[in-house]
């Protein structure tokens, strides 16, 4: 039992419940896999929490709803091109990953695509306007999305509506999920909705501007950044629709990452990156990097945020620099994507996928047709899912 529980330690600083991890029967230390679940090979099974698909590798925005997009599964290794699948638009958004292999993906061309491991299209589902969301997927498998038509569906995995709930203007921001499955979505018309999940309004609060993404806490509390003029802020909501505080910052490519360190993260476009207590809001720490509008990821004690066409790593206890990648464009529109070796994976303007190293050296690239400014997916074998604005869907490695 402590071998178990030592193994299990790693895991749960990512973030992810632990249904179970089996690494081969030792009779002598009194570990067997149940008979009717044991595995022929090594298994790792982890979910992000309760709300979302158990054993999706990446089920929404930020693979969990902290938004760390940090994956217990190493990612490529190599600029290796699986497949490539092509739409009728760009591809300006990240894709989510079911249980079972199938990759769902927005498009410009107004259409949710689902797609088999290995590339081949399963179903298509007609939203009725632009895609600039990553699909949520919930716990019972249904897959929920915005478009621009200012409706939200939610989609059984045969690809058959469900329902759809009206907002009455784009819905860009990615679905968030909290426990109870409870869907959050905010909206153009300056709304934010809580929405049960039989696709009834659960509660409405107005907003001054557009709502990003949505990150959740561990407690339910609900956390988004206000896009507006003349300020932008960035809220926590309680489960109940109250407002608890409200503290400005943040831009508009930016939703809020929870640390597990009790910090929010936000790109800032004065600030650059800044670091607040989620608790109360008060200041942490900033770093002056210049605008960032990178969502941020986190990992391993480090922070990554894109700033102009280059990433900034810094420690996040107290933001110091550890190191810069620069690329030949922007890296301010993809969230980066963090495999459990500490490689990061980002799309740029420079129409390249970057695999970058722990210690910020270059590893691979990979060419795509057009810039990328959707954010890289993680699947279980270690394949990165990425859309472009060539109009593609790639899968890369191994």
């Amino acid at each position: 039992m402590p071998l178990q529980i030592a193994l299990a330690l790693p895991l749960l600083a990512l973030g992810c419940s632990i249904e179970w991890v089996w690494l081969g029967d030792r009779p002598d230390l009194g570990l067997t896999a149940p008979a009717d679940q044991a595995p022929t090979d090594m298994a790792l099974w982890t979910s992000c929490g309760a709300g979302l698909q158990p054993h999706s590798p990446w089920p929404m925005r930020g693979r969990c709803q902290n938004h760390q997009s940090r994956s217990p599964y190493v990612g490529a290794q190599s600029a290796t091109k699986k497949w490539e699948f092509q739409t009728l638009g760009p591809v300006r958004r990240g894709a989510s990953i079911a249980a079972d292999g199938t990759i769902y993906v927005g498009s410009n061309d107004g259409i949710l695509y689902a797609l088999r491991p290995d590339g081949t299209k399963k179903w298509q589902f007609m939203t009725g306007g632009s895609v600039n969301a990553t699909p949520a997927i919930g716990a019972d498998g249904t897959i929920y999305i915005g478009s621009d038509s200012g409706t939200l569906f939610a989609i059984a995995p045969d690809g058959i509506q469900k329902w759809q709930f009206i907002a009455g203007d784009a819905v860009d921001a990615s679905p968030a999920i909290g426990s109870d499955g409870t869907i959050y979505i905010g909206s153009y018309n300056k709304k934010f909705y809580a929405i049960h999940p039989n696709g009834t309004q659960k509660w409405v609060i107005p907003t001054s501007g557009r709502p990003t993404s949505a990150a959740i806490g561990e407690d339910g509390t609900i956390y988004y950044v206000d896009i507006a003029q003349p300020e932008t802020r960035l809220k926590t909501i309680l489960p109940n629709g109250t407002t608890t505080w409200m503290k400005p910052g943040g831009t508009e490519d930016s939703a809020p990452t929870l640390g597990d360190d009790g910090k929010i993260y936000i790109g800032s476009l004065l600030n650059g990156l800044i670091a607040v207590h989620a608790s109360s809001g008060a200041m942490e720490w900033s770093y002056p990097a210049g605008p960032a509008s990178s969502s941020i990821a986190i990992g391993m004690g480090t922070v990554w945020v894109g700033v102009g066409n280059t990433i900034h790593a810094l420690k996040s206890d107290d933001g110091t620099h550890q190191w810069m990648f620069t690329a030949g464009g922007g890296l301010f529109a993809s969230q980066p994507a963090v495999g459990a070796d500490g490689t990061l994976y980002v799309g740029s303007q420079d129409k390249n996928v970057y695999a970058i190293a722990a210690n910020g050296a270059l590893k691979w690239s990979f060419a795509t047709g057009d810039q990328i400014l959707s954010s890289p997916a993680i699947g279980s074998d270690g394949t990165i899912y990425i859309g472009s604005d060539d109009h593609k869907v790639y899968a890369i490695g191994p």
